[in-house]
């Protein structure tokens, strides 16, 4: 944990709860924010509720595991015109 002696300015670290723990053990006064993937995945791309899901669940008549997991994958999507 080397990287930790480089850190001069405010970072955020993206990683699992154990090495978060690990890296707190080092009792260092850092300007450091945690998040797990799906944290920043959610703060940094998009996130919806559940008025999302029946929107959905309305407009194209889905049900409601399959509106989740297209709200859910709708990361992966590049901006981009599809065939």
């Amino acid at each position: 944990m080397e990287f930790i002696s480089d850190i001069n300015g405010e970072t955020l670290i993206i990683c699992n709860n154990s090495l978060k723990q690990e890296i707190l053990k080092a009792k260092l006064l850092l300007p450091i924010k945690f998040m797990n993937m799906e944290q920043f995945l959610h703060n940094y791309l998009f996130s919806y509720n559940e008025l999302a899901i029946l929107y959905l669940i309305d407009k194209y008549k889905m049900k409601y595991d399959v509106a989740k997991d297209y709200l859910e994958l709708l990361i992966y999507v590049d901006d981009k015109v599809y065939d």
